[in-house]
């Protein structure tokens, strides 16, 4: 089981860093204000949630 919780806290870490790469990314252009305010919290959720997972697994490994 820890060998599990440690490859999936890697895959995790890993998706988190891909998304904050894809945030910052130039050739993200959004369509107006209304979609840079959705992708913001889309990404803010998104990044949040996964860190809750990551740390809920290194907390009980």
């Amino acid at each position: 089981m820890a060998r599990t919780a440690v490859g999936l806290s890697r895959d995790i870490a890993s998706h988190i860093e891909a998304i904050e790469r894809l945030a910052s990314s130039p050739c993200l252009v959004p369509n107006g204000p209304d979609e840079e305010a959705e992708f913001d919290q889309l990404h803010e959720q998104i990044t949040t949630r996964l860190a809750k997972i990551l740390h809920s697994l290194t907390a009980e490994a």
